[in-house]
């Protein structure tokens, strides 16, 4: 499964968005602002944060490299 920790006004996380939906890439939104998100569980310190089988990218282009 492919998390995508984000805020809702994050634009770097609307692209990674867009980038896994025209791949067809099926992917859970974590929402960071929610007050039920635990911080100490997962430490995201930034956003958008990719979590891909335990792996962490931080960039569309380091996503990028995953797939193309």
């Amino acid at each position: 499964m492919i998390y995508v920790y984000s805020t809702p006004t994050c634009y770097a996380c609307k692209q990674v968005k867009e980038y896994l939906n025209s791949r067809k890439i099926k992917y859970q939104v974590v929402d960071v602002t929610k007050p039920d998100f635990d911080n100490n569980k997962f430490q995201i310190y930034g956003v958008p944060t990719i979590k891909i089988d335990g792996k962490r990218y931080y960039t569309l282009k380091e996503l990028k490299e995953v797939y193309e």
